[in-house]
């Protein structure tokens, strides 16, 4: 996947009049660009807190103020997500109001879908449905300048269309020259925060803490690592914020992803025991805010731990009835690990920087009785009182559920919902874990979640047919692949078997 880096530079300056560059790039720990959705600033010596936003904006800081200044420049952001699942969001920047002819092509250039219409100036959210999963180009159009993206779908959208929308990716903010009270100097002690966004998660950056003297090029890493397999372990360690009850970018849920690969085509989970465990280490305050279930590729869920019901909020919708309702008495005001509660009740319920991140646990839920697993106490769910114990937490002393010991497994948990109800869901492709917060006093965050089965990938021939052949070869010592001139030619690497047939 193609990824784009946004960089906002702040330009600042001190009483002397001399100025500071600083240049804020997005990257993920592999290097590879990340488009930014926003940078917090804050200034820890002057108790102040500003916000640059996407597209590009300039701001000069001096001992007076800020002043800044927007980037009058016809601009396409990527879409988000990219890939995407059917449906997917775009925003177009319009420094002047203009007729705009927005399309979408396949990679052969045949059109797939496109509108046109008048724009205003200002920041405009898109929204587009692909029917069929294949890579395409969008490009925007107006006057002079154009744009382009390219966007992979992985699924099968309504129907093929562009409309103009205001749900999903909400419009970016678009400022014009604007002057704030807030001081700098040289030497002041600086925090620096970064997101961006990822599926349908709004992740966090790594937080730069330092005394600003002079230009810098400041890099914001995002650890957005891909999920990957170990004998049928898969582990997402994106850091993901839990949203607070309330819609965050569009987004009420946080979800980490897993894709699974490696299996034969056709394989399904036939028994609950096929699933070993799935594994949270995560925070919150109040675990009886959590909706959290295990989905599989076909749309199946199990409910991992249903909703206790306390409180709602604009994301409580999102909750079915049927799951709500704890198993077994339970204590909906326990913490899941050591969660950090001071930001109850502030305004800004998706600010990261007001919402820090607590101490991370390790939490287990398993129905698998073949391995020994200890579970824990009474009934074994989660949110049992038995399980609970006052930790020693830098934020407030509470009651946290007991963390999953993963050395030797106890203390694990039973899912709400037996791993039963995911019978007949096929193994390969995209699993995920959900977390939906219902109520809007409190939030989270997961450091990362892993996804074990006991049934193990195997590789399997790959089949090629060759009409013009009337046998079937078996070739195991030295495998041959087709190349275009209908010859055979040496594989590079002699571990794979391939089975050439003739199909009538």
């Amino acid at each position: 996947m193609k990824k784009i880096a946004i960089i906002l530079i702040i330009s600042c300056a001190v009483i002397s009049n001399a100025q500071t560059t600083l240049t804020f790039t997005g990257r993920d720990h592999t290097g590879d660009y990340l488009q930014l959705y926003d940078v917090v600033v804050q200034n820890l010596t002057r108790d102040w807190t500003d916000t640059l936003f996407f597209p590009d904006t300039i701001l000069i800081l001096s001992g007076v103020g800020i002043e800044g200044h927007e980037v009058s420049e016809f601009a396409l952001s990527q879409n988000i997500p990219n890939p995407f699942a059917g449906v997917t969001d775009f925003t177009l920047m319009m420094p002047d109001a203009e007729r705009v002819v927005i399309e979408v092509h396949d990679l052969a250039g045949r059109k797939i879908t496109g509108t046109t219409q008048r724009l205003e100036a200002g920041m405009h959210t898109f929204r587009v449905w692909i029917a069929e999963p294949q890579t395409c180009i969008l490009t925007a159009r107006a006057g002079k300048s154009a744009a382009s993206v390219k966007m992979v779908n992985s699924g099968h959208g309504l129907q093929n269309s562009i409309a103009y929308s205001g749900d999903g990716i909400k419009p970016f903010p678009f400022k014009s020259r604007f002057i704030s009270t807030h001081p700098f100097e040289n030497g002041d002690l600086m925090r620096y925060v970064g997101h961006t966004i990822s599926g349908n998660s709004l992740i966090v950056s790594d937080t730069i803490e330092q005394s600003q003297n002079g230009n810098e090029n400041i890099t914001l890493v995002f650890y957005l690592e891909e999920p990957f397999q170990n004998n049928g372990h898969f582990l997402d360690t994106t850091k993901s914020f839990i949203p607070d009850g309330v819609e965050c970018n569009g987004n009420c849920m946080s979800t980490m992803n897993f894709n699974v690969t490696g299996y034969p085509n056709g394989s399904s989970i036939t028994s609950g025991q096929d699933i070993l465990y799935v594994r949270l280490k995560m925070e919150h305050s109040a675990l009886g805010d959590l909706w959290i279930s295990l989905k599989c590729p076909n749309g199946q869920y199990a409910s991992i731990m249903k909703y206790g019901g306390a409180g709602s909020s604009d994301c409580s919708s999102l909750i079915p009835q049927s799951e709500r309702g704890w198993l077994a008495t339970g204590n909906s005001l326990s913490y899941l690990g050591l969660a950090n509660d001071n930001q109850d009740n502030i305004a800004d319920k998706c600010d990261s920087i007001t919402n820090p991140m607590g101490t991370c646990w390790n939490y287990c839920w398993s129905n698998n009785v073949s391995q020994g697993y200890q579970y824990a106490c009474n009934h074994g769910y989660v949110y049992e009182p038995c399980s609970h114990h006052y930790a020693n937490n830098p934020n407030g002393s509470h009651t946290s559920a007991d963390s999953t010991d993963m050395t030797n497994m106890t203390k694990v948990y039973h899912p709400d919902v037996s791993f039963n109800s995911l019978i007949g869901c096929p193994i390969n492709g995209l699993w995920q874990i959900q977390v939906v917060d219902g109520n809007r006093l409190d939030n989270g965050y997961i450091e990362e979640a892993e996804l074990a089965l006991s049934v193990l990938p195997t590789e399997q021939p790959t089949l090629l047919t060759i009409p013009q052949w009337n046998h079937i070869y078996q070739l195991g010592i030295r495998p041959l692949h087709r190349i275009p001139d209908g010859n055979l030619a040496p594989l590079n690497s002699p571990s794979h078997h391939l089975r050439l047939y003739h199909v009538h």
